[in-house]
């Protein structure tokens, strides 16, 4: 028997055809929405990520291709944790003109520590945070060699091989007795020879890299995870199908604006006929009519107009929905993912604002643990003895090992409200300068110094901190005293009046 085929213009062919079935782990848990007949089964985060980790990284990299939500999702990352200016270098412990050095050489190798010469350390930073939203982890190997002695190549987490499982090689990562890993297996280009039928590319080769040579970053979510899972794996699922669902709508909404319809007849001699002569190879029949045409319609025809009444009322409200669920398993605010501040109040913001703002702050942290403590203590030994850096007398690499990365801080969302606060805090003991800083993203050394900067260049300009203009000073003319006369008043020459 045939299988049945409908034909529309605006959708194509459909027809029916069994759907393959595939094993899915952070999607969705099984078919049936019960709690008692679901399929869990307690395994590993690796044993996980071996069977799920190449799907998940695929459709995490093409909702960032071809979904907006999504993409802006990432961007909203990238913006909220490093900012337009970056992690900033400090060194609490040591002297101003020790952390200006060091500061001012870091600065320096960073504007050329690319291996290929493409990326500064700016860029690492952000395509390290967005590797981390999208593929779950960054990779980058150190090369001891250039004019500081170190530079950074950024690499395809791909190349870290997670089919290669044997002994104490965990997808890739070779570890001690202790789970510490002690060399990575990176495939070879020159072993690459295509793609295979499953998406990915095939390799015949590995290099064995030391783990010294190696920065590997991702969120642990449990014990002994080897590998990292894309950050918005629990709603990747949505993402097609909201995009799926919207060209629906507007297909369905074009055809609406077009009229389309059925010409239909009572005489089947006139119909076969007809019938053939619209027929294509595949023996369908279609009628065209470009706007604004008038149908003439046969004897015994008769024109039934079809419409699909769309897009629906709920279209709206049904997307916001899809779009919430997918802000929340990116970690994401709903009006950042989607510019819409449809409904958002001033305390709800607020209230917002203040809870997302604790989670950029815990992913600076994790940023600068995994990224830049690492890359810093393979640069500081290096670039000490490079040349480039010049350390006062008595000041050893080893004073400089603890330094504070300050990432980006946000304004305040009352101004006014909080500054008073603050400043009550202040008065009482409860809150400090340096602490007010941080939030902002500020050291207090370097606000103390800039007003003490204000300050006297305000009083050499003799400016008052208002912004005024201080009054200039009067210089008074002493008055001449004369002596008093107890006598009878007397003119100018003496004599009595």
């Amino acid at each position: 028997m045939r299988k049945p085929r409908i034909t529309i213009p605006w959708l194509g062919r459909v027809r029916t055809r069994p759907q393959r079935v595939h094993r899915r782990h952070y999607p969705r848990i099984s078919k049936s929405p019960l709690p008692d007949q679901r399929n869990v089964h307690p395994v590993t985060a690796d044993q996980t990520l071996f069977e799920t980790l190449g799907k998940l990284r695929g459709a995490s990299r093409m909702a960032m291709r071809s979904d907006s939500f999504f993409a802006n999702g990432v961007r909203a990352l990238v913006e909220n944790v490093v900012g337009a200016s970056g992690f900033k270098l400090r060194l609490p412990e040591v002297e101003k003109a020790v952390e200006q050095e060091v500061t001012k050489a870091f600065g320096a190798w960073g504007m050329a520590c690319d291996v290929p010469g493409e990326l500064t350390w700016q860029e690492f930073e952000t395509l390290a945070l967005r590797q981390m939203a999208v593929d779950g982890e960054f990779l980058i190997r150190l090369r001891f060699d250039g004019d500081w002695g170190l530079r950074l190549q950024m690499l395809d987490p791909e190349r870290l091989d997670r089919h290669l499982v044997r002994g104490n090689i965990v997808m890739g990562v070779e570890k001690d007795a202790d789970g510490r890993p002690i060399a990575y297996h990176l495939t070879n280009n020159s072993t690459r020879v295509g793609f295979g039928s499953g998406g990915y590319s095939v390799a015949t080769g590995h290099d064995r890299v030391p783990a010294d040579e190696i920065v590997h970053g991702f969120l642990r979510e449990f014990p002994g995870q080897t590998r990292g899972a894309p950050w918005g794996a629990s709603s990747l699922l949505l993402w097609p199908m909201l995009d799926s669902y919207a060209q629906s709508e507007v297909r369905a909404a074009e055809a609406s604006a077009r009229a389309y319809g059925f010409v239909t007849s009572t005489n089947e001699d006139l119909n076969a006929g007809a019938l053939a002569d619209a027929a294509d190879e595949d023996g369908d029949a279609e009628v065209t009519i470009s706007p604004g045409e008038i149908l003439h319609l046969e004897p015994g025809e008769q024109f039934t107009s079809w419409d699909p009444k769309h897009p629906v009322g709920s279209f709206d409200s049904f997307t916001r929905s899809l779009a919430k669920r997918g802000a929340a398993g990116m970690g994401v605010p709903y009006h950042e993912l989607t510019g819409d501040l449809q409904g958002v109040n001033f305390s709800a913001g607020r209230i917002g604002n203040l809870a997302t703002r604790e989670r950029w702050r815990l992913l600076q942290r994790r940023l600068s643990e995994q990224l830049h403590q690492p890359i810093y203590a393979a640069w500081l030994p290096r670039a000490a003895v490079s040349g480039f850096m010049e350390l006062p007398a008595g000041v050893t690499p080893d004073a400089l090992r603890m330094p504070r990365w300050v990432g980006r801080g946000w304004s305040e969302v009352q101004p006014r409200e909080e500054a008073a606060a603050r400043e009550i805090g202040i008065n009482n003991g409860t809150i400090s300068r340096t602490e007010i800083a941080e939030m902002r993203g500020r050291e207090v050394a370097d606000v103390l110094g800039e007003l003490a900067e204000e300050r006297r260049l305000m009083a050499e300009l003799g400016l008052t901190p208002d912004g005024g203009q201080v009054a200039p000073r009067v210089h008074s003319v002493p008055t001449v005293l004369r002596p008093v006369s107890w006598g009878p008043p007397t003119d100018d020459e003496g004599e009595t009046t």
